[in-house]
């Protein structure tokens, strides 16, 4: 009995390996039928296998640069997938790992980054930045418990300009550090001066996907437009929310620039 046992569960093993070597072994063009069900995610010219590839990709018409990534066999003992990732472009780089295990999610990673890329993003706001970005020990998991992450984030600092109000501002910031962590299982992002460590604004994104933006009266006199308030220089003063992504089945609410105190 125990043979039999023992021959059946060999052949299905055996069956299940050669499934794994087949899917391995398709082309890297395969990643197209996982990539196709993401609105707005584009995969142009692709190379390899979809074990170990690489292809183009763009979103919502962006130009995400030549993404790279190969996956660690060893670790669907663990009933896990892992896969380590490099994604080129002419405006930053980046490389690290991602992973999808039993109600786990995992990803992490170092980038270098041009301003020509953060722009593209902060010029919805009228907002351009000169200098460079450098992300170090970005670490992101997620979980039933929520979201931990931790990481740091630097700018160098350099020439800023902003439209506010119907005029435009030119302004030269300071070097700016920021610390990544988690409270309450929402992430949570500080940033301060690299001059003094002065406090300048703080940043949560919550799980129905806004990002709360709180701004120091520091900051608003850094930009050339102080903030009359009583109370120390790393007060908020203003808060903007910004909804960045939509989480399936949840509903949505306006965002706001509201004056305060609270971060």
């Amino acid at each position: 009995m125990l043979s039999r046992i023992a021959k059946v569960l060999a052949a299905f093993l055996g069956v299940a390996a050669l499934l794994l070597v087949g899917i391995a072994w398709m082309p890297a063009r395969a990643v197209r039928l996982a990539t196709d069900q993401v609105e707005g995610l584009m995969v142009g010219s692709t190379e390899g296998r979809l074990f170990s590839g690489q292809a183009e990709v763009w979103y919502r018409g962006v130009d995400l640069g030549r993404m790279a990534w190969s996956f660690r066999p060893g670790a669907l003992l663990g009933l896990e997938l892992r896969a380590d990732w490099r994604v080129a472009h002419r405006d930053f780089n980046g490389w690290g790992t991602a992973a999808i295990g039993a109600g786990t999610t995992e990803f992490g990673g170092d980038a270098n980054i041009e301003a020509l890329a953060v722009n593209r993003f902060l010029a919805q706001y009228h907002i351009w930045v000169d200098g460079t970005f450098e992300v170090r020990g970005l670490a992101i998991r997620r979980d039933p418990q929520g979201i931990n992450a931790e990481g740091t984030l630097r700018w160098t600092g350099g020439r800023t300009t902003y439209r506010l109000s119907g005029q435009m501002h030119d302004v030269e910031l300071p070097g700016m550090a920021a610390t990544l962590a988690s409270v309450d299982g929402e992430p949570v992002l500080e940033v301060v001066s690299v001059e003094d460590a002065a406090r300048l604004l703080g940043v949560r994104l919550d799980a129905d996907g806004w990002a709360h933006i709180g701004v120091t009266a520091r900051l608003t006199a850094l930009a050339g437009n102080p903030w009359r308030h009583d109370g120390d220089e790393d007060a908020v003063v203003v808060t903007v929310s910004e909804r960045l992504f939509q989480p399936v089945g949840r509903g949505g609410r306006v965002g706001r620039n509201v004056p305060g105190s609270e971060g």
